[in-house]
């Protein structure tokens, strides 16, 4: 695998003044092209991406790969396949395919790319620009986490002022494309030797217009960072269809692993299916307070208390007040000690309700369990009379009634 040997210390991230992109698939297009796949595993390469790369129009051909061997800034084998990939790049054209190629390198490949960037681009004979596009994977010379910046600074990243348009893809946690910035972080380290496998090895179900990933342009060159669902680390016992025990790890060590990481160059940058270029945070932010309001008068319904405490759409019931008005009539004394007796009777049972049902309860309790404590209110209050033997005047106080009626809709509202 052509990758610098892992590092020893972090070196600081050189940011570069980033701009919105479309889409990354937007880049390459739907347009025929001869696609040349270069890599370690050309076994691979016409799945990756989700196969988008080799999908008719599209013609994929392969250019022959030798293993390279890093020794340091001695790279031996990358000479052979500079060479190889340049011829290629000139003369190899599929039928039907036009004059549009593109190289599509993984890996070791990705470096190999980036030497003929270093060395080819500005031959007599290269491409035009408009001709020639370059997409790499899981590449060790990416600017932004790639392992060979951490150990050799700037001396074998991808070039990124050339006239080619140059799409990287990085999966997060990909220990070639995406190292960790903290190198003692033991267990960042742990989580990116399991991914060398489950992530830089498989970029099968990456999709390059999938909304979850941060894209973004410096100069000609268009990152592309595809965040990883679950952690590598873990996802040996997800293999074990122990899912529920990695599910309970997750969080956590993923909190201790992040830390390892620097990401300020997704500062600001927005997940590419996030926030249109037409609608702010501030639109945003309106929509939610318009939403929040409505599903408050859904919850509270056409009911809603007035500021008397009853439904302002529910007329006084005639009889009612009939009768309430006779009952103030009652001018005996044992009429006045049963009004008496009921009023604080009602008042015992409504007291416990205005204290437990709030105004906010209102909207978030559904209106079946209110009515459930009213009716098992009630319940108790017949079951204590039938112990004592005493029950309420059939015919109590204005006052008494209309506080019971008070209490009873602001239990069902």
């Amino acid at each position: 695998m052509a990758v610098a040997a892992m590092p020893l210390a972090a070196l600081p991230l050189t940011l570069g003044i980033t701009t919105p992109s479309a889409a990354a698939a937007a880049l390459i297009g739907d347009d025929a092209a001869t696609v040349l796949t270069h890599g370690p595993t050309p076994w691979a390469m016409a799945d990756n991406l989700s196969g988008a790369l080799c999908a008719e129009p599209k013609v994929c051909r392969e250019v022959s790969y030798q293993w390279i061997i890093s020794l340091g800034e001695t790279e031996v084998g990358v000479d052979t396949n500079v060479e190889t990939l340049d011829y290629a790049i000139k003369n190899l054209t599929a039928d039907g395919a036009g004059d549009k190629k593109i190289v599509y390198a993984f890996s070791g490949g990705a470096r190999v790319a980036s030497v003929w960037l270093q060395d080819h681009a500005d031959d007599v004979d290269a491409p035009d620009a408009d001709d020639l596009t370059l997409v790499l994977i899981g590449n060790g010379g990416r600017k932004y986490g790639g392992v060979n910046g951490w150990w050799y600074g700037d001396t074998l990243l991808t070039p990124t002022d050339t006239q080619y348009s140059v799409v990287d893809v990085a999966r997060e946690y990909d220990p070639i494309a995406d190292f960790p910035d903290d190198p003692f972080n033991v267990v960042a380290l742990a989580n990116a030797l399991a991914a060398f496998y489950y992530v830089h090895l498989d970029y099968s179900d990456v999709d390059l217009d999938d909304g979850g990933n941060y894209v973004w342009t410096e100069g000609n060159t268009t990152y592309v960072f595809v965040p990883t669902e679950n952690l590598p680390l873990l996802q040996g016992l997800r293999d074990l269809g122990l899912d529920s025990l990695a599910d309970r790890w997750e969080g956590s060590l993923r909190d201790i692993i992040d830390q390892a990481y620097d990401r300020d160059y997704l500062e600001g940058v927005e997940p590419q299916g996030g926030l249109s270029d037409d609608v702010g945070t501030a639109e945003i932010t309106e929509v939610s307070s318009l939403r929040t309001s409505l599903s408050t008068s859904e919850a509270v319904g056409a009911d809603a208390p007035s500021a008397d405490g009853v439904p302002s759409d529910v007329e006084p019931d005639p009889s009612t007040v009939d009768e309430a008005e006779s009952s103030d009539t009652l001018g005996d004394t044992e009429a006045d000690d049963d009004a008496a007796a009921a009023e604080g009777m009602a008042t015992e049972v409504a007291d416990p309700h205005e204290e437990s049902v709030d105004d906010s309860e209102l909207v978030d309790t559904p209106r079946s369990a209110v009515k459930d404590r009213t009716v098992e209110t009630g319940a108790d209050d017949a079951e204590s009379s039938a112990e004592t033997g005493d029950a309420p005047d059939a015919a109590p106080s204005a006052d008494s009634a209309s506080e019971s009626t008070s209490s009873t809709a602001s239990d069902e509202d």
